[in-house]
C-alpha cells in the first residue's frame, strides 16, 4: 500500500534528517548554502535516494532505477501511485460519500476508513476543513446514532472538532457494546435459572 509506505518512508527520512532534501530538492536548501556546501547536499540527496530504493518492493525498482536524487525517486513513486488528477479525486470523494456505518458496525474501523479517505483526498491537494469533515462523518452514521448526532449538533462550533467527534463516537459505540454484552449475560443467567 503506497499510502502506508510513503508515511513510514517520510518518517524514516525525517529521522535521518533527509526529508527537506527529498521534499524540496537541493534548491530548497539554498538558504543553508552558506553553511552547507554543494557536495554535502549531493551526499544527502544520494543517501535519501539509497534509503528510498532500499525500501521499495522489487516490482517498484524499475520505476526508480534511473532516479538520480532522493527527490527524483520520491516524485516518480508519488506520481506513479498517487494520481492527483480530477478523476482520482472524484473517485476518492465518491468512496468517502458512499461510506456508511452499517447497523451493528464497528465504529473504530469506520472512523479509520473515513480518516484514511480524508488523508488520501488531502494528499491530492484538496483541502477539506474540520467542519466539513465532521459533517461528512456524521452523515455516514446509521439511525442508531441519531440521538448522538442531535446532541453533537447542539455543541459549540469551536468544541466540535474532528478529534472531539471521534472521541465521542468511540465512547458512545463502546457504551453500546457494553450494554449489549450485559444484556446477553443477563439473558444467559435467566435461562440458566429456569433450567434449574
Amino acid at each position: 500500500n503506497y499510502d502506508s509506505w510513503s508515511f513510514r518512508m517520510k518518517m524514516l527520512l525525517i529521522k535521518e534528517d533527509l526529508w527537506d532534501i527529498v521534499e524540496k530538492g537541493n534548491a530548497g536548501n539554498a538558504d543553508n548554502a552558506a553553511n552547507v556546501d554543494a557536495r554535502d547536499l549531493m551526499n544527502k540527496s544520494k543517501k535519501a535516494l539509497s534509503l528510498i530504493v532500499l525500501n521499495v518492493d522489487n516490482d517498484q525498482l524499475t520505476l526508480v532505477r534511473n532516479a538520480e536524487t532522493g527527490k527524483d525517486a520520491w516524485d516518480i513513486l508519488k506520481n506513479n501511485h498517487r494520481k492527483s488528477n480530477l478523476a482520482h479525486k472524484i473517485r476518492l470523494m465518491r468512496r468517502m460519500f458512499r461510506l456508511q456505518l452499517p447497523r451493528g458496525g464497528n465504529m473504530a474501523e469506520h472512523l479509520h476508513q473515513m480518516m484514511d479517505l480524508l488523508t488520501q483526498i488531502h494528499e491530492t491537494g484538496t483541502q477539506i476543513n474540520d467542519e466539513f469533515a465532521v459533517g461528512i462523518i456524521l452523515s455516514s452514521l446509521n439511525e442508531d446514532y441519531e440521538t448522538v448526532i442531535t446532541a453533537l449538533e447542539a455543541w459549540d462550533e469551536n468544541k466540535l472538532t474532528l478529534s472531539s467527534l471521534k472521541s465521542k463516537l468511540l465512547e458512545d459505540w463502546e457504551r453500546k457494546n457494553d450494554l449489549q454484552s450485559e444484556a446477553v449475560a443477563m439473558k444467559t443467567n435467566v435461562k440458566r435459572k429456569k433450567n434449574f
